[in-house]
């Protein structure tokens, strides 16, 4: 069985990097249960991609043109 890309789990050094982070600010994050999402399966954490990009997305700012 083959993953997508977009589905395959991301470790917290992984995420924090395609989101331009620091590994501090994710942790963070999880304690105090803020985005983005995350899998925890036993002791390890793994992000999907599709979140992380739901998440970056959401945080994006619009501003109108003049």
């Amino acid at each position: 069985m083959q993953i997508a890309a977009d589905e395959r789990p991301l470790d917290t050094p992984a995420a924090a990097a395609f989101l331009g982070l620091s590994e501090d600010n994710l942790i963070q994050r999880r304690v105090r249960r803020r985005p983005p999402e995350y899998l925890k399966i036993g002791k390890s954490v793994r992000y999907l991609l599709s979140d992380l990009r739901e998440f970056r997305d959401a945080c994006r700012v619009r501003v109108r043109g003049e």
